[in-house]
């Protein structure tokens, strides 16, 4: 198989685009990632994060019960729901200070930041769902994945 000229400066076209692309995104992060890198690895910083405003929005309530550090050595905030739920959701933060890559099926990126988890997801889940079905509920704005759960009065 012969490559020409053409295939060749297509191929070149397409690789710069890639590398223009990943330049952008890194570029375009810039500001907030600097943001994030002055605030740092905090507690407080962690429950400023637009994650848990959202939940906040919601009535999630959240109290810092400790800190420790993963198996890598980064800090980890473990927070607890004061919001008069039947069953607390544990949610531990993470702040990463490096971009990263994973290849799932495809590569995905994963910018430096606040990442969270939710420890007791499926324990937490069933009994938020039950408690929004009861007519205990209190009638608070729902997250939209649980809106249909709600119980009618």
């Amino acid at each position: 198989m012969k490559i020409t000229k053409r295939t060749f400066f297509i191929a070149y076209l397409v690789a710069s685009a890639l590398f223009i692309l990943v330049c952008g995104v890194f570029f375009i992060r810039l500001p907030q990632r600097i943001g994030e890198y002055a605030k740092g690895s905090s507690a407080a910083a962690a429950m400023g994060s637009p994650t848990m405003q959202s939940d906040a929005h919601y009535g999630f309530i959240y109290k810092l019960e400790y800190e420790d550090k993963d198996e890598e050595g980064n800090t980890q905030y473990h927070f607890i729901s004061t919001g008069g739920e039947n069953v607390p959701k544990v949610v531990v933060a993470k702040f990463y200070w490096q971009d990263r890559w994973s290849w799932e099926v495809f590569p995905t990126y994963h910018p430096a930041g606040w990442y969270y988890y939710t420890v007791n997801h499926e324990e937490w889940e069933i009994a938020f769902i039950r408690w929004i079905k009861s007519p205990d509920y209190d009638g608070r704005e729902l997250p939209y994945e649980y809106q249909e759960y709600a119980h009618i009065q």
